[in-house]
């Protein structure tokens, strides 16, 4: 028997009009129902009013002078310490007392916040799967188009002598266990088919040789990859579609980690065998090995976004190498979105908590423009809202290419 909690009682109906209900009204879907991680949290709730902890929401009983004898004990031994030497306390703002140490405003302020939290999310994770796993149309499409131009804005650098000796590079940061942009959103479609087909209108600077590929890399932590038989599934398809033109290559490892002395490259490439195993073997990548880093929703949660930043740039081809990004970021006055903002500041550290270190109010373009200075020609960006991605809604999507460097 499933068990739903609502914001607000349903009115009170007639025995007819229950019946009625009974018979035409369908079972709610779970987007109406409160998700089970609030349960905890409303049963502490209520434990506390009801055993007198939380002041303000039960008075005193004329029929319990033995508690409230005891009470008023207490109360004079408390008393007593405060006026004893070389004692204090700390009071809240509100002159009143909590749990814990934590006054009962915001004791109650961040239950109620929670319940609201879990509730808005659970809505958010239900459109997600009753659509299959895909992310609104307004995200994906912008996804497709962000890929798109970085890659073909790569692509018209991509000088002759390199179409003669080597295969384009193309290295996309966090792409969880399922390689969503590749599997679902289907990112990379065009793109290849534009690479890889020699029809483009004669131009010269958009014709890859037939014995040139695409390599196609994708990062991410050990732990978030895609497991064996994902990744063995995931290139079938791709070959299914694009035979050996493009090479798929699984990447391990993190990409804000410092490479020490002893280290040749802090990430390893998942060798995928015959016999149904897979060896991770370090790789050595050079500054400037990728033509193009593509990153979606990854840079919010990078445990040090600056090193992250560092390490992308070091990594892109200069003379043209581009990065794409389709990232969530802080809201800022000129979006006059305040009720969405104090919710970005209000719930970012249970974000955090429950969302591998994902940060709601990152100032990510800001650090972006930063790291490439004066070097970074932005090709296109564009700020958007996404409302069925809440709390991420507030994006940000461009296209940046690394250009020669300045001497100082």
């Amino acid at each position: 028997m499933g068990l739903s909690l609502r914001f607000f009682p349903e009115p009170r109906l007639k025995s007819t009009e229950k019946a009625r209900q009974k018979t035409t009204t369908p079972k709610s879907k779970t987007t109406d129902a409160m998700p089970m991680r609030s349960f905890p949290l409303i049963l502490l709730f209520i434990f506390l009013i009801v055993n007198n902890q939380v002041h303000g929401f039960s008075s005193p009983s004329p029929f319990n002078n033995d508690k409230n004898n005891k009470r008023n004990r207490n109360n004079n031994q408390i008393k007593q310490k405060l006026d004893a030497p070389n004692y204090s306390i700390v009071q809240n703002q509100q002159g009143q007392g909590g749990i814990g140490g934590i006054p009962r405003r915001n004791l109650i302020l961040g239950t109620v916040g929670a319940v609201a939290y879990g509730k808005l999310i659970s809505n958010v994770l239900v459109r997600v799967v009753v659509n299959g796993g895909r992310r609104p149309e307004e995200h994906e499409s912008r996804v497709k188009k962000t890929f798109e131009r970085a890659i073909t804005e790569s692509f018209k650098t991509f000088h002759k002598k390199d179409k003669g000796r080597r295969n384009f590079r193309i290295l996309e940061i966090g792409i969880g266990d399922d390689f969503y942009t590749l599997t679902k959103c289907k990112a990379y479609d065009d793109s290849f088919s534009f690479l890889l087909n020699n029809n483009n209108n004669n131009n010269d600077n958009y014709i890859m040789e037939e014995e040139q590929k695409v390599e196609l890399y994708g990062m991410d932590l050990k732990e978030a990859l895609p497991n064996l038989k994902t990744m063995k599934q995931i290139k079938q398809d791709l070959h299914e579609s694009f035979y050996d033109r493009v090479q798929l290559n699984f990447l391990e490892g993190n990409i804000c980690s410092d490479v020490t002395q002893q280290q040749q490259s802090s990430f390893k490439s998942i060798s995928l065998d015959d016999d149904d195993s897979s060896r991770a073997v370090p790789l050595t990548m050079l500054d400037g090995y990728f033509d193009v880093i593509l990153c979606n929703l990854v840079l919010c949660s990078v445990q040090d976004q600056t090193k992250a930043l560092d390490k992308i740039y070091s990594l892109i081809r200069p003379n043209g190498g581009t990065l794409g990004y389709i990232e969530h970021v802080a809201v800022n006055d000129d979006d006059h979105r305040e009720l969405l903002e104090f919710q970005q500041k209000f719930f970012d550290p249970v974000q955090q908590k429950i969302a591998h270190n994902c940060h709601l109010h990152r100032e990510t373009e800001q650090a972006i423009l930063e790291e490439f200075g004066q070097n970074g020609i932005v090709v296109e960006k564009e700020r958007f809202f996404v409302e069925d991605m809440w709390p991420v809604s507030c994006q940000i999507r461009g296209v940046i290419t690394k250009q020669n460097l300045i001497q100082a």
